[in-house]
């Protein structure tokens, strides 16, 4: 009987701190920052393709953290700028690129 290991990983591709933005829970200036993070499938612990990235903001004073949906307007706005400047990474597509490249190399011999 064969068995498959599969799952779902992430890997944090930035971190950013807003400027000028304080906690909602404890009011303190300058301690919030925002991590990305690239959520991806793997089979026996290769990747095989991304899914989704998420952005999680913690303040760093009080330990109060929530997810993009539940950023506050100001926050959002900050953020909608920065989202597209982090990329998924390259090695999260290599079952993808692997398959194609074998599928190439078939038709090519």
């Amino acid at each position: 009987m064969a068995f498959v290991i599969y799952g779902t990983s992430r890997k944090g591709v930035g971190i950013f701190e807003p400027p000028f933005y304080k906690c909602p829970r404890c009011e303190e200036l300058h301690t919030t920052y925002i991590v990305v993070y690239s959520f991806y499938y793997h089979v026996f612990w290769v990747p095989v393709f991304p899914y989704t990235k998420l952005a999680i903001a913690t303040c760093s004073a009080c330990g109060f953290w929530r997810d993009e949906t539940l950023f506050g307007p100001m926050l959002a706005q900050e953020f909608e700028g920065k989202k597209k400047e982090y990329k998924h990474p390259w090695w999260t597509y290599f079952f993808t690129l692997l398959v194609v490249f074998l599928i190439i190399l078939a038709i090519v011999l």
